[in-house]
C-alpha cells in the first residue's frame, strides 16, 4: 500500500488502495453516519488532528468515544484487512470528523455480514 516516501512526513498511497478503502467506509457504514462520513472523507487530514480532537472533544469525551467506536472499528477492519493501518497513515484516525462519523456510526452498528457478502469481501 504505501509506496514511497517522497519528503519526509508524508506518505503517498496508491490510488486503489485509496479508492477501495474510502469506497469500503461509505457503503458499510451506518444509514445515520453516510453523510459524515463523506463530509470526512472529504476533508484532508491535518497532522496535527489528534491535537484538533483533544480541543474538540475534550481528552475525557474522546477516551470514551474511541472506546465506543472500537468495536465497530474492529468488525471493518476484518471486512477489510488493512483499514486501520490505511486511517492511520492518511491521519484520518485522529481527524475530529471522522471521530464524529465512527460515533454516529456506533449508536446505530449495522451487520457488515449483510452488506459484504463472504464472496465479495474487499481483499
Amino acid at each position: 500500500m504505501i509506496t514511497h516516501r517522497p519528503l519526509p512526513g508524508f506518505v503517498q498511497i496508491d490510488a486503489a488502495s485509496d479508492a477501495k478503502y474510502r469506497a469500503f467506509l461509505i457503503n458499510a457504514c451506518a444509514p445515520n453516519a453516510r453523510a459524515l462520513m463523506k463530509a470526512a472523507l472529504d476533508e484532508t487530514p491535518s497532522p496535527l488532528g489528534r491535537l484538533r480532537s483533544i480541543k474538540f472533544f475534550g481528552e475525557r469525551e474522546l477516551t470514551t468515544i474511541l472506546y465506543r467506536t472500537g468495536e465497530v472499528i474492529g468488525e471493518c477492519e476484518r471486512f477489510c484487512p488493512g483499514l486501520c493501518d490505511w486511517l492511520t497513515t492518511t491521519g484520518y484516525a485522529n481527524e475530529p470528523s471522522m471521530i464524529k462519523a465512527f460515533a454516529a456510526w456506533a449508536e446505530q452498528p449495522v451487520d457488515l455480514r449483510e452488506i459484504v457478502p463472504a464472496t465479495r469481501r474487499v481483499q
